[in-house]
């Protein structure tokens, strides 16, 4: 998966988000991952500061 850091607003984040599906939610080492339509993984989480941020990892397009 490839890896897209959003530093940016909140605003941003929901335009990523926006028109898809919620497939499944859940917590795996200490972050909230959401899995949207597509595959790609946004998880929430505490980074090295304390401060709360925002990371989605995108699924891979493989070649058919």
């Amino acid at each position: 998966m490839s890896v897209t850091k959003l530093r940016g607003t909140l605003q941003q984040y929901f335009e990523h988000m926006t028109g898809k599906t919620i497939e499944g939610v859940g917590v795996f080492d200490g972050e909230l991952v959401i899995v949207i339509e597509g595959g790609d993984e946004v998880c929430i989480f505490l980074d090295d500061n304390g401060d709360l941020a925002i990371q989605i990892n995108e699924r891979p397009a493989y070649d058919s």
